[in-house]
């Protein structure tokens, strides 16, 4: 049996990689955003809020005259969650301990949000109905979901990496999980079976990690589910897949200079689309055709937070005051949805179900 290194808590993991992660994933938040409309006084729900993200984003967008209630089943990322809303001076997000499947008297929304959680319930539609019931006339959810396993380097890229040394099970794409809705067929089912149409899907890239080192790749992907993998495997199995893992940090920087950051490869960053969808209830009218908020015929245009892939968007200050290089290889494909009430549709020229 080989070495067994120790399993992080979310909150462990969350104080090492926080930061980062809300910086590189900037794009997928702030649209989430823009696609639900938001202004100021509106009230939004964020359903398995964790650390905040993008709960204190939509506080700071509805402004003081808004709210923002935020819902999770962990007591300690919301303490996470309320420490940042403190230190970033947002008054207008609650917090509170509440299953997502069931959201009961949490009260009424404009907005309902889901970042990168709808795949990981036991009870998705449950989720969704509940979402839906808390849908003032008018309101919208926006859910961010991941694409397809071998579009998503973060997840396949270490793994496929230990199968040079052990066979590993294929991905579950039925269980709860990370790529529950890579088939955009599953989402569609599973918002109508909730009573909600999508209507709107769109595709866009983000980069989720940044590395200097290989012992920091290394780090980064233990951390985010590779240890439970690794641990008990034999040490020279581990030792070896940690060896691979540096290699492909050299190859990704191979050629760079203290002026022009490494280019990426196609291997580790693929063009990777995102897929928004406005789901739909067809029994009720929105506001947004009467004047009152921009429908999805006038949505906002995307313009993404991190630039095109071969722009230069890892230069950074170094401790000796140059610039430094880092490896951010990992732009992948996300896929986000959101689901409103049937004016929605019609504002987009769709015939109501």
């Amino acid at each position: 049996m080989g070495t067994t290194e120790p399993i992080l808590a979310p909150e462990q993991v969350w104080r090492a990689y926080d930061e980062a992660e809300q910086r590189l994933t900037a794009n997928v938040s702030e649209r989430k955003l823009d696609l639900a409309g938001l202004r100021a006084g509106d009230r939004v729900l964020d359903l398995a809020t964790g650390r905040g993200e993008p709960a204190v984003r939509a506080a700071r967008r509805v402004g003081p005259t808004g709210k923002v209630v935020g819902v999770d089943l962990s007591a300690s990322m919301l303490e996470f969650a309320r420490e940042r809303a403190q230190r970033e001076g947002v008054a207008n997000l609650d917090l509170q301990v509440m299953n997502a499947e069931s959201l009961d008297g949490v009260g009424a929304f404009d907005a309902v949000l889901a970042r990168w959680c709808l795949m990981y319930f036991d009870g998705p539609v449950a989720a969704l109905s509940a979402a839906r019931r808390a849908l003032m006339p008018g309101g919208v959810l926006v859910a961010a979901v991941w694409a397809e396993p071998e579009r998503v380097p973060y997840y396949s890229l270490p793994r496929r990496i230990l199968e040079r040394y052990v066979a590993l099970p294929p991905v579950d794409m039925e269980a709860p999980g990370t790529f529950h809705y890579a088939d955009p067929a599953r989402l569609r089912s599973d918002f109508a079976a909730a009573g909600l149409v999508i209507d709107h899907i769109e595709e866009l890239e983000t980069a989720v990690m940044e590395a200097r080192t290989g012992a920091e790749l290394v780090a980064w992907t233990r951390a985010f589910g590779m240890t439970r993998l690794l641990n008990d495997l034999p040490d020279e199995v581990q030792r070896a897949w940690e060896a691979d893992m540096g290699r492909e940090d050299k190859k990704h920087k191979r050629g760079t200079s203290a002026v022009t950051p490494p280019a990426y490869t196609p291997a580790l960053a693929p063009t990777s689309p995102a897929r928004v969808g406005l789901g739909l209830d067809p029994r009720r009218f929105s506001r947004r055709l009467h004047g009152t908020a921009p429908g999805p015929a006038r949505l906002p245009a995307f313009t993404p937070v991190n630039p095109p892939l071969r722009s230069p968007v890892y230069a950074a200050p170094s401790p000796t005051g140059g610039p430094a290089a880092f490896w951010r290889p990992w732009r992948m494909r996300v896929q986000q949805g959101g689901g409103g009430h049937g004016g929605v549709v019609l504002a987009v020229g769709d015939e109501p179900r």
